[in-house]
C-alpha cells in the first residue's frame, strides 16, 4: 500500500512541475446550478474552461472539449453525490483531478472561494440559496447566475448561504478571506446580519423577490461593464439550464428571454448595450426554437452591422462547448494576466504559511477520528495516504512552497470527506456534524460544541484548555480553534486505536502549483 501511495504521490508532483500557463478545465454537474455557478466565478478569475458532466457519465461534447484543450488540470466542484468516481476516475486518464466539495452546496461554495482566493478577499458576495435538492426552483436559479456574473465581473468569491443565517463554514470562509465587506442578495434574515456584525463585517443589501432582484443585478451589472470589453449572452430560456449554460463565458453577461412577446423589448436592449457599452460578441443560447427567432430579430436590427452575432443554441451541455470555442482566446488571455498576478499572490502567502500547516495537521487530526469511529481494514489504509498527504503539506510549509501546501490540504480534505462519506451509515454522527456545520445555524453550532466538550472536563490537565477553547468558539477565532483542538486530541483524547502521526517525515516531492 504504502509503495502505491509514493508512485501517486510522485505522478502528481511531477505533473504539477508543467508550465503555469497550460490550460485547466473545470466540471461541475448538470443537475443542479449551484455548483456550476460558484464554479464559474472561479474559472472566469483563473481563465479555466467549465463544462458540464451528468452525475455517473461524460457527455461526448464536454469530452471532446476536454481532449481538444489537453488541459493540465481538471478540478471537479462538487462532490460524489453528484459528479460519481467514475466520472472522476475517467477523467484523471487525461490528467490530473483535484475534487473541491463539501457536503453540501454551501460548503462547497466556501471550499470553492478558500482555495481559489489564497490571497484573500475584502469584498464577498452573499446570496441566499435553497438547500440541496434535485428540484430546482428556476426564479431562484436566476437569481445565482445574475449574482455569479457580478461576482466574476469583480473577480470575488460568491457564497452560498441558507435563507436565514449564517453556517460555521461559511463564517469560516470568510475569515479566511479576511473579508471586510460583503453585498447581500435577497430577502435574509436578522441573524445573518447580526453574524456579519460580531465578524466585523459591514454590508449592504439588494433586496427584492427573484424577479425584482435579476432587475436590480442588471442594472448594476451594466454599471460593471461600461469600459470593458465584455461578450453578451442572449439566452432563450427553456428550463434553468438553458440560462446556466451562459455562465460558460468568462466575465459574460446575459439577458433572458422566456417568451416569444419579450423579443423586440430585449432586442431593443441589446441595442441600447452596444451602444453604450464594449461588448465584443453577441452569443444567441438556449432553447433552439426560440432562439432561432431571438438570432433573427437581431440580424433584422441589423445589430450584427456592429457586433458580430452568433447562434450557439442546443443542449447546454453542446452550449458549454460552444461557447468555449468562440471565447477560447479570451480565456487564453485571462490566464496569461493570472500567471502574472499568481507570482505576487505567491509571495505573499509567506505570511500565512504557519496556518496552513495547523490547517494540515487539524485535518490529520480529523482523519483520524474518521478512522476510529468507522474501524474498517481499508480505512486504516486509506489513512495512511492522508498521512503522507500531511507529511508532505508540511515539507511544502517549509520550503516556502505555500500554494503546494495548499493543495496538499485540498487534498487531504477530498480523502477526508470521501472516506465519511462512504461510510455515513456506519460513522453517522461524524457524517452528520459534517453537514451540520455547513447548513444549520452557526450560533447553534458553537454551543454544540462547547457542550461536546463537557468530558474532557474530568482530565484536570486539560481544564484550562478547554475554558481556551470555549473562549475561541465564542469569538469565532477559527484558527485557534484548531490549534486547541489539535493539542486537546494529542493530550486529552482517549487511548487511540488508531496511532496518530503528526512528526513523520517522508521524501515524497511536493506537487506543484
Amino acid at each position: 500500500m504504502k509503495a502505491v501511495i509514493k508512485i501517486f504521490l510522485l505522478v502528481i508532483a511531477i505533473m504539477n512541475f508543467a508550465p503555469v500557463l497550460a490550460q485547466e478545465v473545470m466540471i461541475a454537474t448538470n443537475i443542479s446550478y449551484a455548483d456550476y455557478a460558484v464554479a464559474s466565478v472561479a474559472a472566469a478569475k483563473r481563465g479555466a474552461a467549465l463544462f458540464f458532466v451528468s452525475e455517473n457519465k461524460i457527455p461526448n461534447e464536454t469530452l471532446e472539449a476536454i481532449n481538444s484543450i489537453n488541459p493540465e488540470r481538471i478540478y471537479i466542484i462538487g462532490g460524489p453525490a453528484v459528479v460519481s468516481e467514475n466520472i472522476e476516475n475517467e477523467l484523471s486518464k487525461i490528467c490530473e483531478v483535484i475534487r473541491i466539495w463539501g457536503m453540501t452546496r454551501y460548503g462547497t461554495g466556501s471550499e470553492v472561494a478558500k482555495y481559489f482566493w489564497p490571497e484573500g478577499s475584502e469584498k464577498v458576495i452573499i446570496i441566499w440559496d435553497k438547500p440541496d435538492s434535485r428540484v430546482v426552483d428556476i426564479n431562484t436559479s436566476l437569481t445565482i447566475i445574475k449574482a455569479s456574473e457580478i461576482a466574476a465581473a469583480e473577480e470575488i468569491p460568491l457564497l452560498l448561504i441558507p435563507r436565514n443565517h449564517l453556517s460555521s463554514e461559511v463564517e469560516d470562509a470568510l475569515k479566511a478571506l479576511n473579508a471586510s465587506y460583503a453585498e447581500i442578495y435577497g430577502d435574509v434574515g436578522s441573524q445573518v446580519f447580526k453574524e456579519l456584525n460580531a465578524l466585523g463585517i459591514e454590508y449592504e443589501i439588494v433586496s427584492g423577490s427573484s424577479t425584482e432582484l435579476v432587475k436590480k443585478l442588471e442594472e448594476k451589472e451594466e454599471e460593471l461593464i461600461k469600459s470593458k470589453a465584455t461578450p453578451l449572452i442572449v439566452a432563450a430560456i427553456g428550463n434553468w439550464q438553458d440560462s446556466l449554460a451562459s455562465r460558460a463565458s468568462p466575465h459574460g453577461v446575459s439577458i433572458l428571454i422566456s417568451s416569444e412577446s419579450e423579443i423586440p423589448k430585449a432586442v431593443e436592449k441589446v441595442k441600447n448595450m452596444t451602444q453604450t457599452r464594449n461588448i465584443s460578441k453577441i452569443l444567441v443560447t438556449g432553447k433552439p426554437e426560440l432562439a432561432r427567432k431571438i438570432y433573427g430579430a437581431l440580424i433584422n436590427a441589423s445589430v450584427n452591422d456592429t457586433v458580430p452575432v452568433y447562434l450557439v443554441s442546443g443542449k447546454h451541455y453542446l452550449i458549454a462547448k460552444k461557447i468555449f470555442e468562440k471565447v477560447r482566446e479570451r480565456l487564453m488571455k485571462i490566464r496569461e494576466n493570472f500567471k502574472e498576478r499568481l507570482e505576487k499572490i505567491e509571495g505573499n502567502l509567506t505570511k500565512v504559511k504557519e496556518k496552513i500547516r495547523k490547517r494540515c495537521e487539524y485535518w490529520n487530526i480529523k482523519a483520524n477520528e474518521s478512522v476510529e469511529a468507522i474501524n474498517t481494514s481499508e480505512a486504516k489504509a486509506r489513512y495512511s495516504l492522508i498521512v503522507e498527504l500531511y507529511n508532505s503539506c508540511v515539507d511544502a510549509v517549509e520550503n516556502n512552497q505555500t500554494l503546494r501546501a495548499i493543495r496538499y490540504l485540498v487534498e487531504m480534505k477530498h480523502e477526508v470527506r470521501k472516506l465519511r462519506w462512504e461510510n455515513r451509515f456506519i460513522a453517522k454522527s461524524i457524517f452528520e456534524s459534517e453537514i451540520e456545520k455547513e447548513r444549520e445555524d452557526a450560533s447553534l453550532i458553537r454551543e454544540k460544541e462547547k457542550n461536546r466538550l463537557i468530558k474532557y472536563l474530568k482530565i484536570g490537565k486539560c481544564k484550562a484548555l478547554v475554558e481556551k477553547l470555549r473562549k475561541a468558539i465564542d469569538e469565532r477565532n477559527f484558527d485557534e480553534i484548531r490549534e486547541i483542538k489539535i493539542e486537546i486530541a494529542k493530550n486529552c483524547a482517549p487511548t487511540k486505536r488508531i496511532p496518530l502521526v503528526m512528526n513523520h517525515r517522508s521524501n515524497i516531492a511536493p506537487r506543484g502549483r
